[in-house]
């Protein structure tokens, strides 16, 4: 799945929430979502794995 880091930037500006708080809402780690705002590609597999999917 792709995920638009521009518009995840857009809507945490829109929100003024940080990447900390987005990682806490979500569940998902601050640095799997630094690595998406910042355009690289993460392991799904990976992040599943660590929230024992």
């Amino acid at each position: 799945m792709r995920i638009d880091r521009v518009k995840l930037v857009m809507e945490l500006a829109k929100r003024c929430w940080s990447i900390k708080k987005l990682a806490e809402v979500s569940g998902v780690s601050r640095q799997t979502i630094d690595y998406i705002k910042q355009g690289q590609s993460i392991s799904l597999l990976g992040t599943l794995g660590n929230k024992g999917l």
